[in-house]
């Protein structure tokens, strides 16, 4: 009855245990069995019947077939017991006592104490009494090391680079006695074309510096070092780069790429091709401006021509990284890299255009020999008003034992590389936080009604965006109109094509236009002599901001005024944050004035003061003029 529970293939365990045995022993039975004759057909069927009469049994009684299965059970495990107790040698046996006697010694031993103890099943599996008990933690470690204060890499000054060379700001010097002396023909055409005869202090410093490297470098191609220039806004940095880049190409041969000059912003791009044209008439050049205007395929035709291949290029960062990509440029003959508005190219990071260029002039130059090939190295010009300290953004011109040129007026002001004009004034006012609303009205009054009333004239207005100075200046001609002021009001901003900008600025410089809106277009690099008064309608957003807003006025050594509208307390904190940023303006000993805003000048010896009191009727003028406004907005 027990042959079907178990299969000969499952390995028998030989631990001393009644029951496996008994499993044992039946095991072995029904091999037996299954071994013996097959002849033997009445045993079987005696077999077969008594697995059915038990089977039946089970059926019929249920619980007293597993009472008799245990009674049986328990008569096999104890006729196996005596088995191996007959079987167990005895101690007078010498197998035993000289193989197994220590061991059975143990044995015995050990069941005599569980029979003193109890039963095995009541030995505890652990017992914990007299075991001190323990929290699992982790294993002391060492204190570790402090590691030292990391130090910054910003600093505000530029003497880790090199020792700056100042040059007072004062400083003239006509350009026929510039030594080593410019060429006679450039001075000719710099007096008949532009009018000038002496040069500022930052071209004196920046054309004397290359035209003595240019000197050397006739007898011998060693490098002389790259230029850090930090000048203010109008001082005269165009033409401090433009001259040296003439004078050393206008004896070329082949024309090749030898010079090329980054600027930020397209309007910028014209100023300085516009400054070439006229620098280079008589002299055999080719001067190429990049513009978006033109597509890349017409500029690659120009570019890999043989007659009419540029010299000299100019354009912004993202344009030439174009035609490095697609091998239009051979740089292998680059003798000269500007990049102007230093510190907003350098904030550029469209295409990692900085990295790009200046791997592929290192891979051209690699590729001379100086023992075979005369080839003078590429020599790097970086100009700024606010020439950024930032190692990290430095590091990827490469510089070469670089040179600092500071325009200042003192030499003690080492750590002040914003430079302001040293004939510019600035100015502010104060209105109050409800008053904004006829911000636009405030600001004609000043023009009209501050000083001599002669600010009508050659102003140039700064707004936030584009839409801004659309609407505002829009705003103030029909306010100008009722309230019959003579002025006329335009703005430029960037939607305007390069051509309408330029005709803009054409009326404007002739007198056409009195008032110029703008929005930040204009901040950088733009060269407008007849701008007289600079106004931040909307303040900057950053200290370099306003340094080149109005660096647009008091340029070329004339007078010119910066003025900023200061709204409510809010306004006011932002302000003192931007123009006080730090102790890193120079402001030739100067200092921001403001203008304190009565209602009666008779009321207050404030100097200098402004008269503002605005009746109900101007207030309701005003709002007829918004209403004009906005009637034409919707007719559109």
């Amino acid at each position: 009855m027990f042959a079907a529970r178990y299969d000969g293939t499952v390995p028998v365990k030989t631990t001393f245990n009644p029951k496996s045995l008994i499993r044992k022993r039946r095991h072995q039975e029904v091999e037996v069995e299954v071994g013996e004759d097959e002849d033997d057909e009445e045993r079987e069927q005696q077999r077969s019947e008594k697995s059915s009469s038990e089977a039946e049994k089970n059926e019929d009684f249920g619980m007293e077939d597993v009472i008799e299965h245990d009674d049986i059970i328990e008569n096999e495990q104890v006729k196996i017991t005596a088995e191996i107790q007959a079987e167990t040698p005895s101690e007078n046996d010498e197998t035993f006592s000289s193989k197994h006697a220590s061991v059975f010694k143990r044995f015995t031993s050990s069941v005599h104490r569980r029979q003193q103890d109890g039963s095995q099943d009541d030995i505890p599996i652990s017992d914990d009494e007299g075991v001190e008990a323990s929290v699992l933690g982790p294993i002391p470690q060492p204190a570790l090391p402090k590691d030292t204060k990391l130090m910054t890499s910003t600093t505000r000054t530029l003497d880790w680079l090199a020792e700056p060379q100042y040059s007072k700001v004062e400083t003239m010097k006509p350009f026929a006695k510039l030594e080593p002396p410019i060429d006679a023909g450039i001075v000719k055409t710099l007096e008949k074309e532009f009018g000038i005869s002496d040069a500022f202090s930052v071209q004196i410093s920046v054309i004397e510096t290359l035209l003595a490297d240019q000197k050397k470098n006739i007898l011998s191609p060693i490098p002389r070092g790259d230029l850090l220039v930090n000048a203010a806004t109008g001082s005269g940095k165009t033409l401090a780069y433009c001259v040296p880049i003439v004078q050393a190409l206008k004896n070329r041969r082949v024309p090749s790429i030898r010079a090329v000059i980054l600027v930020p912003t397209r309007p910028l791009i014209t100023q300085v091709y516009s400054t070439l044209l006229k620098l280079t008439k008589g002299i055999d050049l080719n001067i190429m401006a990049f513009k978006n205007e033109v597509s890349v395929k017409d500029e690659a035709e120009k570019l890999v021509a043989i007659s009419g291949r540029p010299d000299i290029v100019i354009s912004t960062p993202g344009r030439v990284v174009e035609h490095i990509q697609q091998n239009h440029m051979d740089l292998s003959q680059l003798r000269y890299l500007v990049v102007d508005e230093a510190d907003r190219l350098l904030n550029q990071s469209f295409q990692n255009w900085c990295d790009i260029l200046i791997s592929e002039i290192d891979r051209a130059s690699a590729q001379e020999n100086i023992s075979q090939r005369w080839r003078l190295k590429c020599t790097k010009m970086i100009f700024s008003a606010t020439l950024t300290t930032d190692s990290g953004k430095l590091s990827h011109l490469k510089l070469f034992n670089p040179r600092l040129l500071v325009v200042n007026s003192s030499e003690g002001l080492v750590k002040e590389l914003y430079q302001m004009p040293h004939t510019l004034e600035e100015m502010y006012f104060r209105i109050h936080a409800s008053l904004n609303f006829y911000k636009p009205l405030v600001l004609l009054r000043f023009l009209t009604d501050f000083g001599s009333g002669d600010f009508t004239k050659a102003g140039l207005v700064f707004a936030k965006s584009n839409e801004s100075a659309i609407r505002l200046a829009r705003l103030l001609g029909i306010v100008a109109e009722e309230f019959g002021i003579p002025t006329k009001v335009a703005s430029v901003n960037s939607t305007l094509s390069n051509s309408e900008r330029q005709k803009i600025f054409k009326a404007f410089a002739n007198g056409d236009i009195d008032i110029l809106v703008s929005t930040d277009v204009l901040a950088r690099g733009m060269s407008l002599d007849t701008i007289r008064l600079v106004v931040n309608y909307d303040l900057p957003l950053s200290t370099k901001e306003y340094i080149h807003r109005v660096g647009r006025t008091a340029r070329a050594n004339q007078a010119g005024v910066g003025l900023s509208i200061v709204v409510g307390d809010g306004e006011f904190k932002w302000f003192k944050k931007v123009v006080y940023g730090g102790a890193v303006i120079n402001r030739n000993n100067k200092s921001v004035t403001e203008i304190a805003v009565v209602r009666n000048l008779e009321e207050s010896e404030a100097q200098p003061r402004f008269a503002l009191d605005l009746t109900s009727e101007d207030k309701a003028r005003y709002e007829k003029c918004l209403l004009a406004l906005e009637k034409e907005v919707f007719q559109r």
